[in-house]
C-alpha cells in the first residue's frame, strides 16, 4: 500500500484539528496578550495621572505654606505688569435682541453674513459648525484696531460646541472683505449641529431642532469696551488657584482697576427674583407657551411613580395652555385667563417642589425655577427679534456688572460679567495660555454667559489663537482653537 494514501487523510485531520483546537487557542492567546497590553497601557496612564495629581497636590500645599508677599514685592511686580499691558476689547452682548430687519455689523449668534463664495464650515463628522459671532474690524476701538493694523473686512467665527472630552474643538475663522452688513444673512444648513452637540446640552432643551435658539444663540448686537489687559500667569503656569504670589496680587489689583476704567461703575448684585414675582407675568401668550413647554420637558425627567404622585395630568394641562395661545403668540392673555394661568402655575410649582419625607431640598425646585426664567427670557428674545416685544421687555437694558466680594480670592474671574475678549491676554484655566504665549488672542468667549451652547461649560473659555505673521498675512486657516474649563 502506497504511503501517499495516508498523507491526504492525515493532512485533513491536522487541518481539522487546527480549525477546531489550534486556531481558537492561538486567537485566545493573542486576545489575552492584547488585553494584557491594553491593561498595562491603562495602568501606565493611571499612574501618570496619579503622579500629576500628586504633583498638583504638592504644589497647592506649597502654595498654602508660602508666606504672603511683601508690599515691596507686589509693587515691583505691578511695575513689571504695567510695562507689558496690552490693548484689548471686552465684547458685550446686548439684550434683548433687536428686530431681525435691523442691520448689525458685529453680533453674537443668529445667522452669519457670509460672502456668496463662502461655504458654511463643516466638521469631519459632516455636521455644520455652530456660528458663534461675527466682528466687523472697523467697529473695533482705535487702541485695539492698532493691534491688527492693516486688517480690514469682517471675521466670522465657527466651532463644534460639543466639548465633551475635547480640548481643541474643530473650528473655523472666515474672513471676507467689506463691512459686516455688506452681505446677506445665510440660512443655516440642514446639517447644522444642535447647540452644545446634543439636546440636553442646549440652554432651551424643549426646543425642536428647527426652532430658533436650538442650534445657536439668538442674534444680539455686540458692543466693544477698550481696556488694558494684563497677564494672569507668567506663561509657564496656570494662574487660577495660585493667588498668593506677588504676581497674582498685583495682577488682580491692576486688572480690576482696568475694568473700572473701561466699564460703567459696578452695581450691587440685585436680590434673586423670578419672572412670577412681577404681577404682569406672563405678558404674552408666547411666554405661556414656552413656560409650559419647559415644564413638560421637566416632567419627562420624572419616573412613572413620581409623575403619578406629583404631576398627574401635567402634560395634558400644559398642552391645553399651549394650544390656547398658539394663534396669538404676541398678544397679552385677557385678565381672566392671565389670573387663571398664574394660579395654575403656582399650584403646579407647589406640587413639584414639595418636600418629600426627610429630604431637605424641595423636589425639582431649582429645575422648575430655572425653566421659568429661561422660558421667559427666550420668549422675550423671540418677541424682540420679531419686533413684537412683550410689554415687560426692556429695550437695550443697560450693561452692568458686579465686583466679586472682598473675601473671594479671585475677584477678576468671579466678577459677574463674562469676559468675552478680543486681543490682550487670555484667561488661564489650564495650559493653553502658556502653550500659545507667543501668539495673539484673536477671540475669547467665556462660557459664564448663558450662551445657547455653553449650558454645562462652567467657567470654561473658548480661545482662538493666531500668530502675528498669520494675522498680517490674513491666514486665518492657521488659527488654533482651545477649550478649557475649571
Amino acid at each position: 500500500m502506497h504511503i501517499g494514501m495516508f498523507i491526504a487523510p492525515a493532512l485533513l485531520v491536522l487541518a481539522l484539528f487546527w480549525q477546531l483546537v489550534g486556531k481558537p487557542a492561538l486567537e485566545r492567546q493573542e486576545a489575552e496578550e492584547a488585553a494584557a497590553k491594553a491593561k498595562r497601557r491603562e495602568n501606565a496612564a493611571l499612574r501618570a495621572r496619579l503622579d500629576e495629581l500628586s504633583a498638583l497636590r504638592d504644589a497647592v500645599q506649597a502654595e498654602r505654606e508660602r508666606p504672603d508677599p511683601t508690599p515691596e514685592e507686589i509693587g515691583e511686580m505691578r511695575q513689571d505688569l504695567l510695562a507689558y499691558g496690552r490693548p484689548a476689547a471686552l465684547l458685550q452682548r446686548r439684550w434683548p435682541p433687536s428686530a431681525r430687519g435691523s442691520a448689525l455689523r458685529s453680533y453674537f449668534g443668529g445667522r452669519p453674513r457670509l460672502a456668496p463664495d463662502q461655504a458654511w464650515p463643516v466638521g469631519e463628522d459632516g455636521q455644520a459648525l455652530t456660528f458663534l459671532c461675527q466682528i466687523d474690524i472697523a467697529d473695533l476701538p482705535a487702541p485695539v484696531a492698532a493691534v491688527a493694523e492693516g486688517l480690514e473686512g469682517t471675521l466670522l467665527f465657527f466651532s463644534n460646541t460639543n466639548f465633551e472630552g475635547v480640548g481643541e474643538p474643530p473650528s473655523a475663522v472666515l474672513h471676507r472683505p467689506g463691512r459686516g452688513d455688506a452681505c446677506e444673512e445665510r440660512a443655516p444648513p440642514a446639517s447644522l449641529m444642535l447647540a452644545g452637540g446634543w439636546r440636553e446640552a442646549q440652554l432651551y432643551p424643549w426646543l425642536e431642532a428647527d426652532e430658533e435658539g436650538a442650534r445657536g444663540d439668538l442674534r444680539q448686537a455686540m458692543t466693544f469696551a477698550p481696556f488694558t489687559s494684563y497677564a494672569d500667569t507668567q506663561g509657564e503656569a496656570v494662574a487660577l488657584w495660585n493667588t498668593r504670589t506677588a504676581h497674582q496680587r498685583a495682577y488682580q489689583a491692576l486688572q480690576m482697576e482696568a475694568f473700572r476704567d473701561a466699564l460703567p461703575p459696578p452695581v450691587p448684585k440685585p436680590p434673586q427674583t423670578w419672572p412670577r414675582d412681577d404681577a404682569s407675568w406672563p405678558a404674552a401668550w408666547i411666554i405661556v407657551s414656552h413656560a409650559c413647554r419647559g415644564l413638560t420637558d421637566l416632567a419627562t425627567k420624572l419616573s412613572a411613580g413620581q409623575r403619578q404622585a406629583f404631576a398627574p395630568g401635567l402634560e395634558a394641562e400644559a398642552a391645553a395652555w399651549i394650544s390656547e395661545g398658539r394663534a396669538r403668540p404676541w398678544q397679552a392673555p385677557p385678565a381672566e385667563r392671565h389670573a387663571a394661568f398664574r394660579a395654575w402655575w403656582a399650584a403646579t410649582r407647589a406640587r413639584l417642589t414639595q418636600k418629600i419625607g426627610s429630604e431637605r431640598a424641595p423636589l425639582f425646585e431649582r429645575e422648575f425655577d430655572e425653566r421659568e426664567r429661561l422660558a421667559s427670557d427666550l420668549a422675550v428674545g423671540l418677541g424682540c427679534l420679531a419686533d413684537q416685544p412683550p410689554a415687560t421687555a426692556l429695550r437695550d437694558a443697560s450693561w452692568s456688572w458686579t465686583e466679586g466680594a472682598a473675601h473671594e480670592s479671585l475677584p477678576v474671574i468671579r466678577s459677574s460679567f463674562p469676559k468675552h475678549q478680543m486681543f490682550g491676554y487670555g484667561l488661564s484655566v489650564q495650559g493653553a495660555v502658556g502653550e500659545h504665549w507667543d501668539d495673539l488672542l484673536l477671540l475669547q468667549i467665556a462660557c459664564n454667559d448663558e450662551l445657547a451652547w455653553a449650558k454645562d461649560c462652567g467657567y470654561g473659555v473658548l480661545q482662538f489663537w493666531i500668530s502675528s505673521e498669520a494675522l498680517a498675512a490674513c491666514r486665518f486657516s492657521d488659527v488654533a482653537v482651545t477649550f478649557e474649563t475649571d
